[in-house]
């Protein structure tokens, strides 16, 4: 009830703004992408709402381009947060293109945050065409190597990609 008083009270918009506004590159950006993540794995209603802010989607994907040099734990909020939206809006993840720079992440970052890029995957993925094209673009060997990990949510996370 709390989170859709909020909602409802615009801080979806008012934190989309804060990303916008410094292309995600203050001290807000941490709080804000976890908030936002917090929203967004309440339900698809949440994560449909903060998709549908015409400010969000732009910083978020700054944020994974290479001339924004994200600091990883940055950008270790950010892959929770498409994580969270992933479940029920994948469309609007990959057409703004975040599945490329997901798999360059699962297959080549700090565990941690391949760790994150893993669960964004699976839960793409879970969508026959998105996994088509991620297994175009080479996730199948880094999610195998997962199976050889001793964290054993990733080893699950693996073998359900």
């Amino acid at each position: 009830q709390a989170a859709t008083a909020l909602a409802e009270a615009g801080a979806v918009g008012a934190l989309s703004q804060a990303l916008h506004r410094t292309q995600a590159k203050n001290p807000v950006a941490t709080p804000a992408l976890r908030t936002l993540g917090n929203f967004a794995s309440i339900g698809e209603n949440f994560a449909a709402a903060i998709v549908a802010e015409p400010l969000f989607l732009p910083p978020l994907v700054h944020l994974y381009s290479a001339e924004a040099e994200t600091p990883k734990g940055l950008l270790k909020e950010a892959t929770w947060l498409v994580s969270n939206i992933a479940v029920g809006q994948r469309e609007a993840v990959v057409g703004a293109g975040l599945l490329p720079p997901l798999v360059q992440i699962v297959a080549s970052a700090q565990f941690d945050l391949q760790r994150e890029a893993l669960f964004a995957l699976r839960n793409l993925m879970a969508e026959p065409a998105y996994a088509t094209s991620a297994l175009e673009q080479g996730v199948l060997a880094p999610v195998v190597s997962f199976l050889r990990t001793q964290d054993p949510d990733a080893v699950m996370c693996a073998l359900a990609v």
